[in-house]
């Protein structure tokens, strides 16, 4: 793997701050992993598949910090370079972890962009995911797609 795996490990973990502040603001390494674009991709799937999936399935306490932001960086690059691939990864996830691309996806995205705020539009097929995860028999993942859609359509 490239570079991107040791980044995204940062990512979750939540390992880069800002160095000119004292308080955490935001995820250095999520806001890194942006800059690989889809080389970025096979990294973030890879720590997903490896950590952060037996973790939330075994329900054990985790420092999973950054969890959010690394998936919010998934989705982003999904989003900008193969949407095919980001839906298809997601939904082979867990549904532990699919509850944790839903709730992340309403930080990341918006209905309508507004100037300084590094927010995305929905692509056709996150959209989708969403309106079909309403349906799920989960009622968790239904929860968590309704609130997304009640944000973002």
């Amino acid at each position: 793997m490239i570079d991107a795996s040791k980044i995204a490990e940062d990512a979750l973990y939540f390992r880069k701050v800002p160095e000119y502040s004292h308080c955490i603001v935001h995820n250095v390494a999520a806001i890194d992993l942006l800059a690989y674009g889809c080389e970025a991709l096979p990294a973030i799937e890879d720590i997903v598949c490896r950590v952060v999936s037996p973790q939330l399935d075994e329900s054990t306490d985790n420092n999973m910090l950054g969890l959010t932001s690394l998936l919010g960086a998934y989705l982003l690059i999904g989003v900008e370079y193969d949407n095919e691939r980001m839906i298809r990864f997601v939904n082979s996830t867990s549904e532990k972890v699919r509850e944790e691309f839903l709730a992340a996806i309403p930080a990341y995205f918006t209905r309508n962009l507004r100037e300084g705020f590094p927010q995305k539009l929905l692509s056709p097929e996150l959209k989708y995911f969403i309106e079909t995860s309403i349906l799920s028999s989960n009622k968790h993942i239904s929860r968590l797609a309704v609130r997304a859609s009640e944000f973002l359509f």
